[in-house]
């Protein structure tokens, strides 16, 4: 099955296996407590691939539970090496074996049963939650469930609170269960397919998955609330203090509450600002002076730049995504950097950064035909060369053309989502089906800008001389914006 987000770029998650500041292993098994860890340099924290724990993002790491574990990593004056076993049900018999010092995966790992194991103080709290289609109205509370099936991941503590639930309605909810390699992700999908009818998630992290699937809800809670908490095995006293001290500080720090902003109350979503109206003939927003300038400065066709700026900002200069990337061209903090631009807010550094980094990406796909290296760079633009470069790498696998977009890497990048796929690549994991329907996205709104453009070319005023100011304004009608020169 091909999992494909209906949201595009700040819906767009790549999940990687090799990131720019974390190094991912296979685990050593070293039982370190805090001195051995500073005197190796590195704190090894066990985590999984999603949105809410670590994800790649643009080449940029992110994920709330990565970047709280950054900072501990930071405090303690160490790096962070992030270490994901293959499945959730891992974390803990990962832990114990050494492979790992710390588990911080974002979900209330019970540790009841956990021989070895310690939790540190909890930083906040979740529930047990149905999860079904919203046009499913036989589900509203637990008195509907006995006679009806609900599908739950195997080797979970998902299970275990269904089945305490299960003992209590005298067995009467048949549990269907899921292979335990599956993800969250993958059950939603099955759900949002109608291949099943129900399943259980906790409810911050099923409040996020399901803004990638309009079409589901969250039905009602079947448990109390679950402390979510970070674990250490028990002969690690120092860094479970360490983990204490840690969270009696952070917790809701103006740090903690920015990433809590973030990744849960701004969650993926962005609120769409209205389209700039073409008012002034051939006009297509505030913004169209500077959009032309660097443009021409970089080889590129205006409208199609400022088209990617609309698909980005939707033309508001002061837009910010869920990860923090900021203005009209959406530049990452790294990227911004990296491009020179200081402060990606202020509109000409945004646009004139956004312009150099689309020709950067245009011009890295030298081995594409010139005629397809724009798909590419739009691609690129929205999950980062990583993703594309595997996309070329599977198209080759299967006898695709790597070097084009249809018959190319238009149809490998939704397979990216597939764990046969990703789980061979470097880059991992990426929802990159939203990939294909942002770049004809931007295509076919740079067409339509086009066609409006040649109506008639709208006349620009160049910056007036100091006298004679009045004169040279006289008659002249500008957009109520603010002033982009």
């Amino acid at each position: 099955m091909t999992m494909i987000s209906p949201l595009r770029k700040f819906l767009t998650l790549g999940l990687g296996f090799l990131a720019l500041g974390a190094s991912f292993a296979c685990g050593k098994n070293e039982m370190s407590d805090l001195p051995e860890i500073k005197a190796r340099g590195t704190l090894r924290v066990l985590t999984r691939n999603n949105y809410s724990c670590f994800f790649l993002y643009r080449g940029e790491e992110r994920g709330f539970e990565y970047e709280l574990a950054r900072k501990f990593a930071e405090e303690l004056g160490v790096k962070i090496e992030v270490v994901i076993p293959p499945k959730e049900s891992d974390l803990i018999p990962w832990l114990r074996a050494g492979k790992g010092d710390l588990v911080a995966a974002s979900v209330p790992l019970e540790v009841r049963s956990a021989r070895g194991v310690a939790s540190s103080r909890p930083y906040d709290f979740t529930r047990v939650a149905v999860v079904v289609r919203k046009d499913n109205e036989a589900l509203k509370s637990v008195l509907d469930l006995p006679g009806r099936q609900i599908w739950v991941r195997k080797d979970m503590h998902l299970q275990e609170h269904v089945q305490a639930l299960n003992r209590k309605l005298k067995g009467k909810i048949e549990i269907v269960p899921l292979p335990s390699e599956f993800d969250l992700e993958d059950v939603l999908v099955l759900l949002s397919e109608g291949k099943i009818d129900a399943t259980v998630a906790y409810s911050h992290v099923a409040e996020l998955e399901i803004k990638y699937h309009p079409n589901l809800k969250i039905a009602f809670e079947i448990s109390p609330d679950l402390p979510l908490s970070w674990l250490v095995r028990k002969n690690s006293p120092a860094l479970l203090e360490a983990t204490n001290r840690f969270w009696e500080k952070a917790y809701r720090s103006m740090f903690y509450n920015m990433l809590m902003r973030r990744y849960y109350v701004y969650s993926l979503a962005r609120y769409r600002r209205a389209h700039w109206e073409m008012k002034d003939k051939g006009r297509i927003s505030p913004y169209d002076r500077l959009i032309r300038k660097y443009a021409e400065k970089n080889g590129l066709e205006w409208t199609l730049l400022a088209s990617l700026i609309y698909e980005e900002s939707q033309f508001d200069p002061e837009a910010e995504s869920f990860t923090g990337a900021l203005g009209l061209t959406q530049l990452t903090t790294n990227t911004a950097y990296a491009l020179g631009v200081s402060n990606p807010v202020e509109p000409e550094a945004a646009v004139r950064g956004g312009a150099k980094y689309l020709r950067q990406l245009r011009d890295s796909f030298e081995n594409v035909p010139e005629a397809e290296r724009m798909n590419f760079a739009l691609a690129a633009y929205l999950v980062g060369t990583e993703h594309v470069r595997a996309a070329q790498d599977l198209a080759w696998q299967k006898g695709l053309n790597p070097k084009g977009w249809i018959g190319g890497i238009r149809e490998t990048l939704p397979l990216l989502a597939e764990k046969e796929y990703y789980q061979n690549t470097k880059s991992g994991y990426c929802r990159c089906g939203a990939v294909v329907e942002y770049v004809k996205s931007v295509l076919d709104r740079a067409e339509i800008y086009r066609t409006l453009v040649e109506i008639e070319e709208p006349e620009f005023p160049e910056k007036p001389e100091a006298k004679g100011i009045a004169d040279q304004m006289k008659g002249k009608i500008f957009p109520r914006s603010r002033r982009t020169d």
